[in-house]
């Protein structure tokens, strides 16, 4: 959800933000049906938007036995550890 909502604010003018660099996935490899789920409801496109996101929420559900929820990192195609965690400030200016 992050990264959709960074991808739109950098193009709607966001110009400074902070992130979590470990856990931030590529918006481009984001899963389709994934990335437009979480688009529908960002950009709050459809009334139905928070079910239809729902629906497919248990396929990426973090691993069995982790606490609380954790973020798929597309880059690596693996759930970082907390010592790959890295806060950063990112100037986003074109």
């Amino acid at each position: 959800m992050h990264s959709v909502f960074l991808y739109h604010a950098i193009r709607a003018g966001m110009s400074m933000g902070i992130v979590n660099a470990g856990q931030l996935a590529i918006y481009e490899e984001i899963e389709p049906e994934l990335r437009e789920r979480v688009e529908d409801v960002i950009l709050n496109r459809r009334e139905d938007a928070t079910e239809r996101l729902l629906e497919i929420a248990a396929r990426y559900h973090g691993e069995a036995g982790t606490s609380g929820p954790r973020t798929w990192h597309g880059a690596t195609g693996r759930w970082p550890s907390a010592s790959s965690t890295r806060w950063c400030a990112v100037s986003m200016s074109s």
